[in-house]
């Protein structure tokens, strides 16, 4: 390497990656987890939630875990949180494996690159 830098404040994860990555740790665990489903309603009680999903009975829980990526703002207004989030380029890119185009890529996770 003929150098780096470093900024403690950038960051990046690929959303589909990290959350194939965490899912096998999260059921070994213990851990319910819920994909593709609509909920109709959260509604918090003293010891968690009730979580209603579309056309199923309703699940209550004592904590959530919103993976929402880009929309997770407002699904956490569903709970009365107000979080604000920016969304970068980079936080929405996902694409299917395909032939290697180029030997070296050169990327930045925040900010603009040009030449």
């Amino acid at each position: 390497m003929r150098g780096a830098s470093h900024c403690p404040l950038d960051g990046y994860a690929d959303a589909t990656i990290t959350g194939k990555a965490f899912a096998p740790a999260l059921r070994e665990a213990g851990v319910g987890l819920r994909t593709g489903q609509s909920i109709t309603a959260i509604d918090r009680q003293a010891e968690g939630f009730r979580v209603q999903i579309a056309g199923q009975a309703s699940v209550t829980t004592r904590r959530l875990v919103f993976a929402g990526g880009v929309w997770i703002e407002e699904m956490l207004r569903w709970i009365g949180v107000d979080l604000p989030v920016i969304c970068r380029v980079s936080q929405v890119t996902v694409t299917e494996r395909m032939p290697p185009l180029f030997r070296t890529v050169l990327g930045a996770a925040s900010g603009v690159l040009s030449l």
